[in-house]
């Protein structure tokens, strides 16, 4: 039962076990924390160019900053929408709760296999 053939299937499912369970986490961190970042980059942004457009209406500059960042930030929303399923049942300071369910679910998965 446990040939050359046997073998080869077992290293390559391991492998393919230890990306899934590692590398999933870590590629939902990076998109959550890129994600993250840049709608709060783009709502500071924002509120900075809403300041300077209503402190001078009439500067045609500041009116094209506020779209401009008002796009951005729009942009950023959608994105971050996108990333709903990570993030939606949690307040915003534990966006990355889901990661540490995945984390936990996969390390109880393992130990109920082995």
């Amino acid at each position: 039962c446990y040939d050359l053939k046997w073998s080869i299937f077992a290293g390559i499912a391991l492998v393919v076990a230890a990306v899934f369970s590692l590398g999933l986490p870590i590629v939902f961190f990076y998109l959550l924390r890129r994600q993250f970042r840049a709608l709060q980059t783009h709502a500071s942004e924002l509120s900075d160019c809403y300041i300077a457009h209503n402190d001078d209406p009439a500067d045609p500059r500041a009116l094209l900053e506020y779209r401009t960042a008002l796009k951005n930030y729009q942009q950023a929303t959608r994105s971050w929408r996108g990333l709903f399923s990570l993030h939606g049942d949690y307040k915003p300071n534990f966006v990355y709760w889901e990661l540490v369910e995945l984390v936990r679910r996969t390390v109880m998965t393992s130990f109920s296999i082995v």
